[in-house]
């Protein structure tokens, strides 16, 4: 299966859903055991610029759940370096 972007669920024929659903049950086997040896002693860093607490629960979670471990970097407070640049100058220089 090569889907890179879902954009719309027109995209999706029979046989691409359907190796979707076996795939998500194989998932849940994984899950339902613990995880995975291919996931246990692995280590995911998260890094977001935004504040995004869904998503990095998400990937949190999902990298616990199938047996790893997580690094969680906290979102910075404010916005990284060249975004505070970019309002400076729209602010200042007109």
């Amino acid at each position: 299966m090569d889907l890179h972007h879902v954009i719309e669920a027109q995209q999706f024929d029979v046989p691409t859903i359907m190796q979707l659903i076996e795939t998500t049950r194989e998932m849940e086997k994984v899950v339902a055991r613990g995880g995975t040896p291919q996931f246990r002693g692995r280590i995911m860093a998260t890094l977001f610029y935004e504040p995004s607490t869904r998503t990095r629960f998400s990937f949190e979670s999902a990298m616990h759940r199938l047996g790893g471990s997580v690094v969680p970097q906290r979102t910075p407070r404010s916005s990284p370096p060249w975004r505070r640049a970019r309002r400076w100058r729209t602010r200042y220089e007109s």
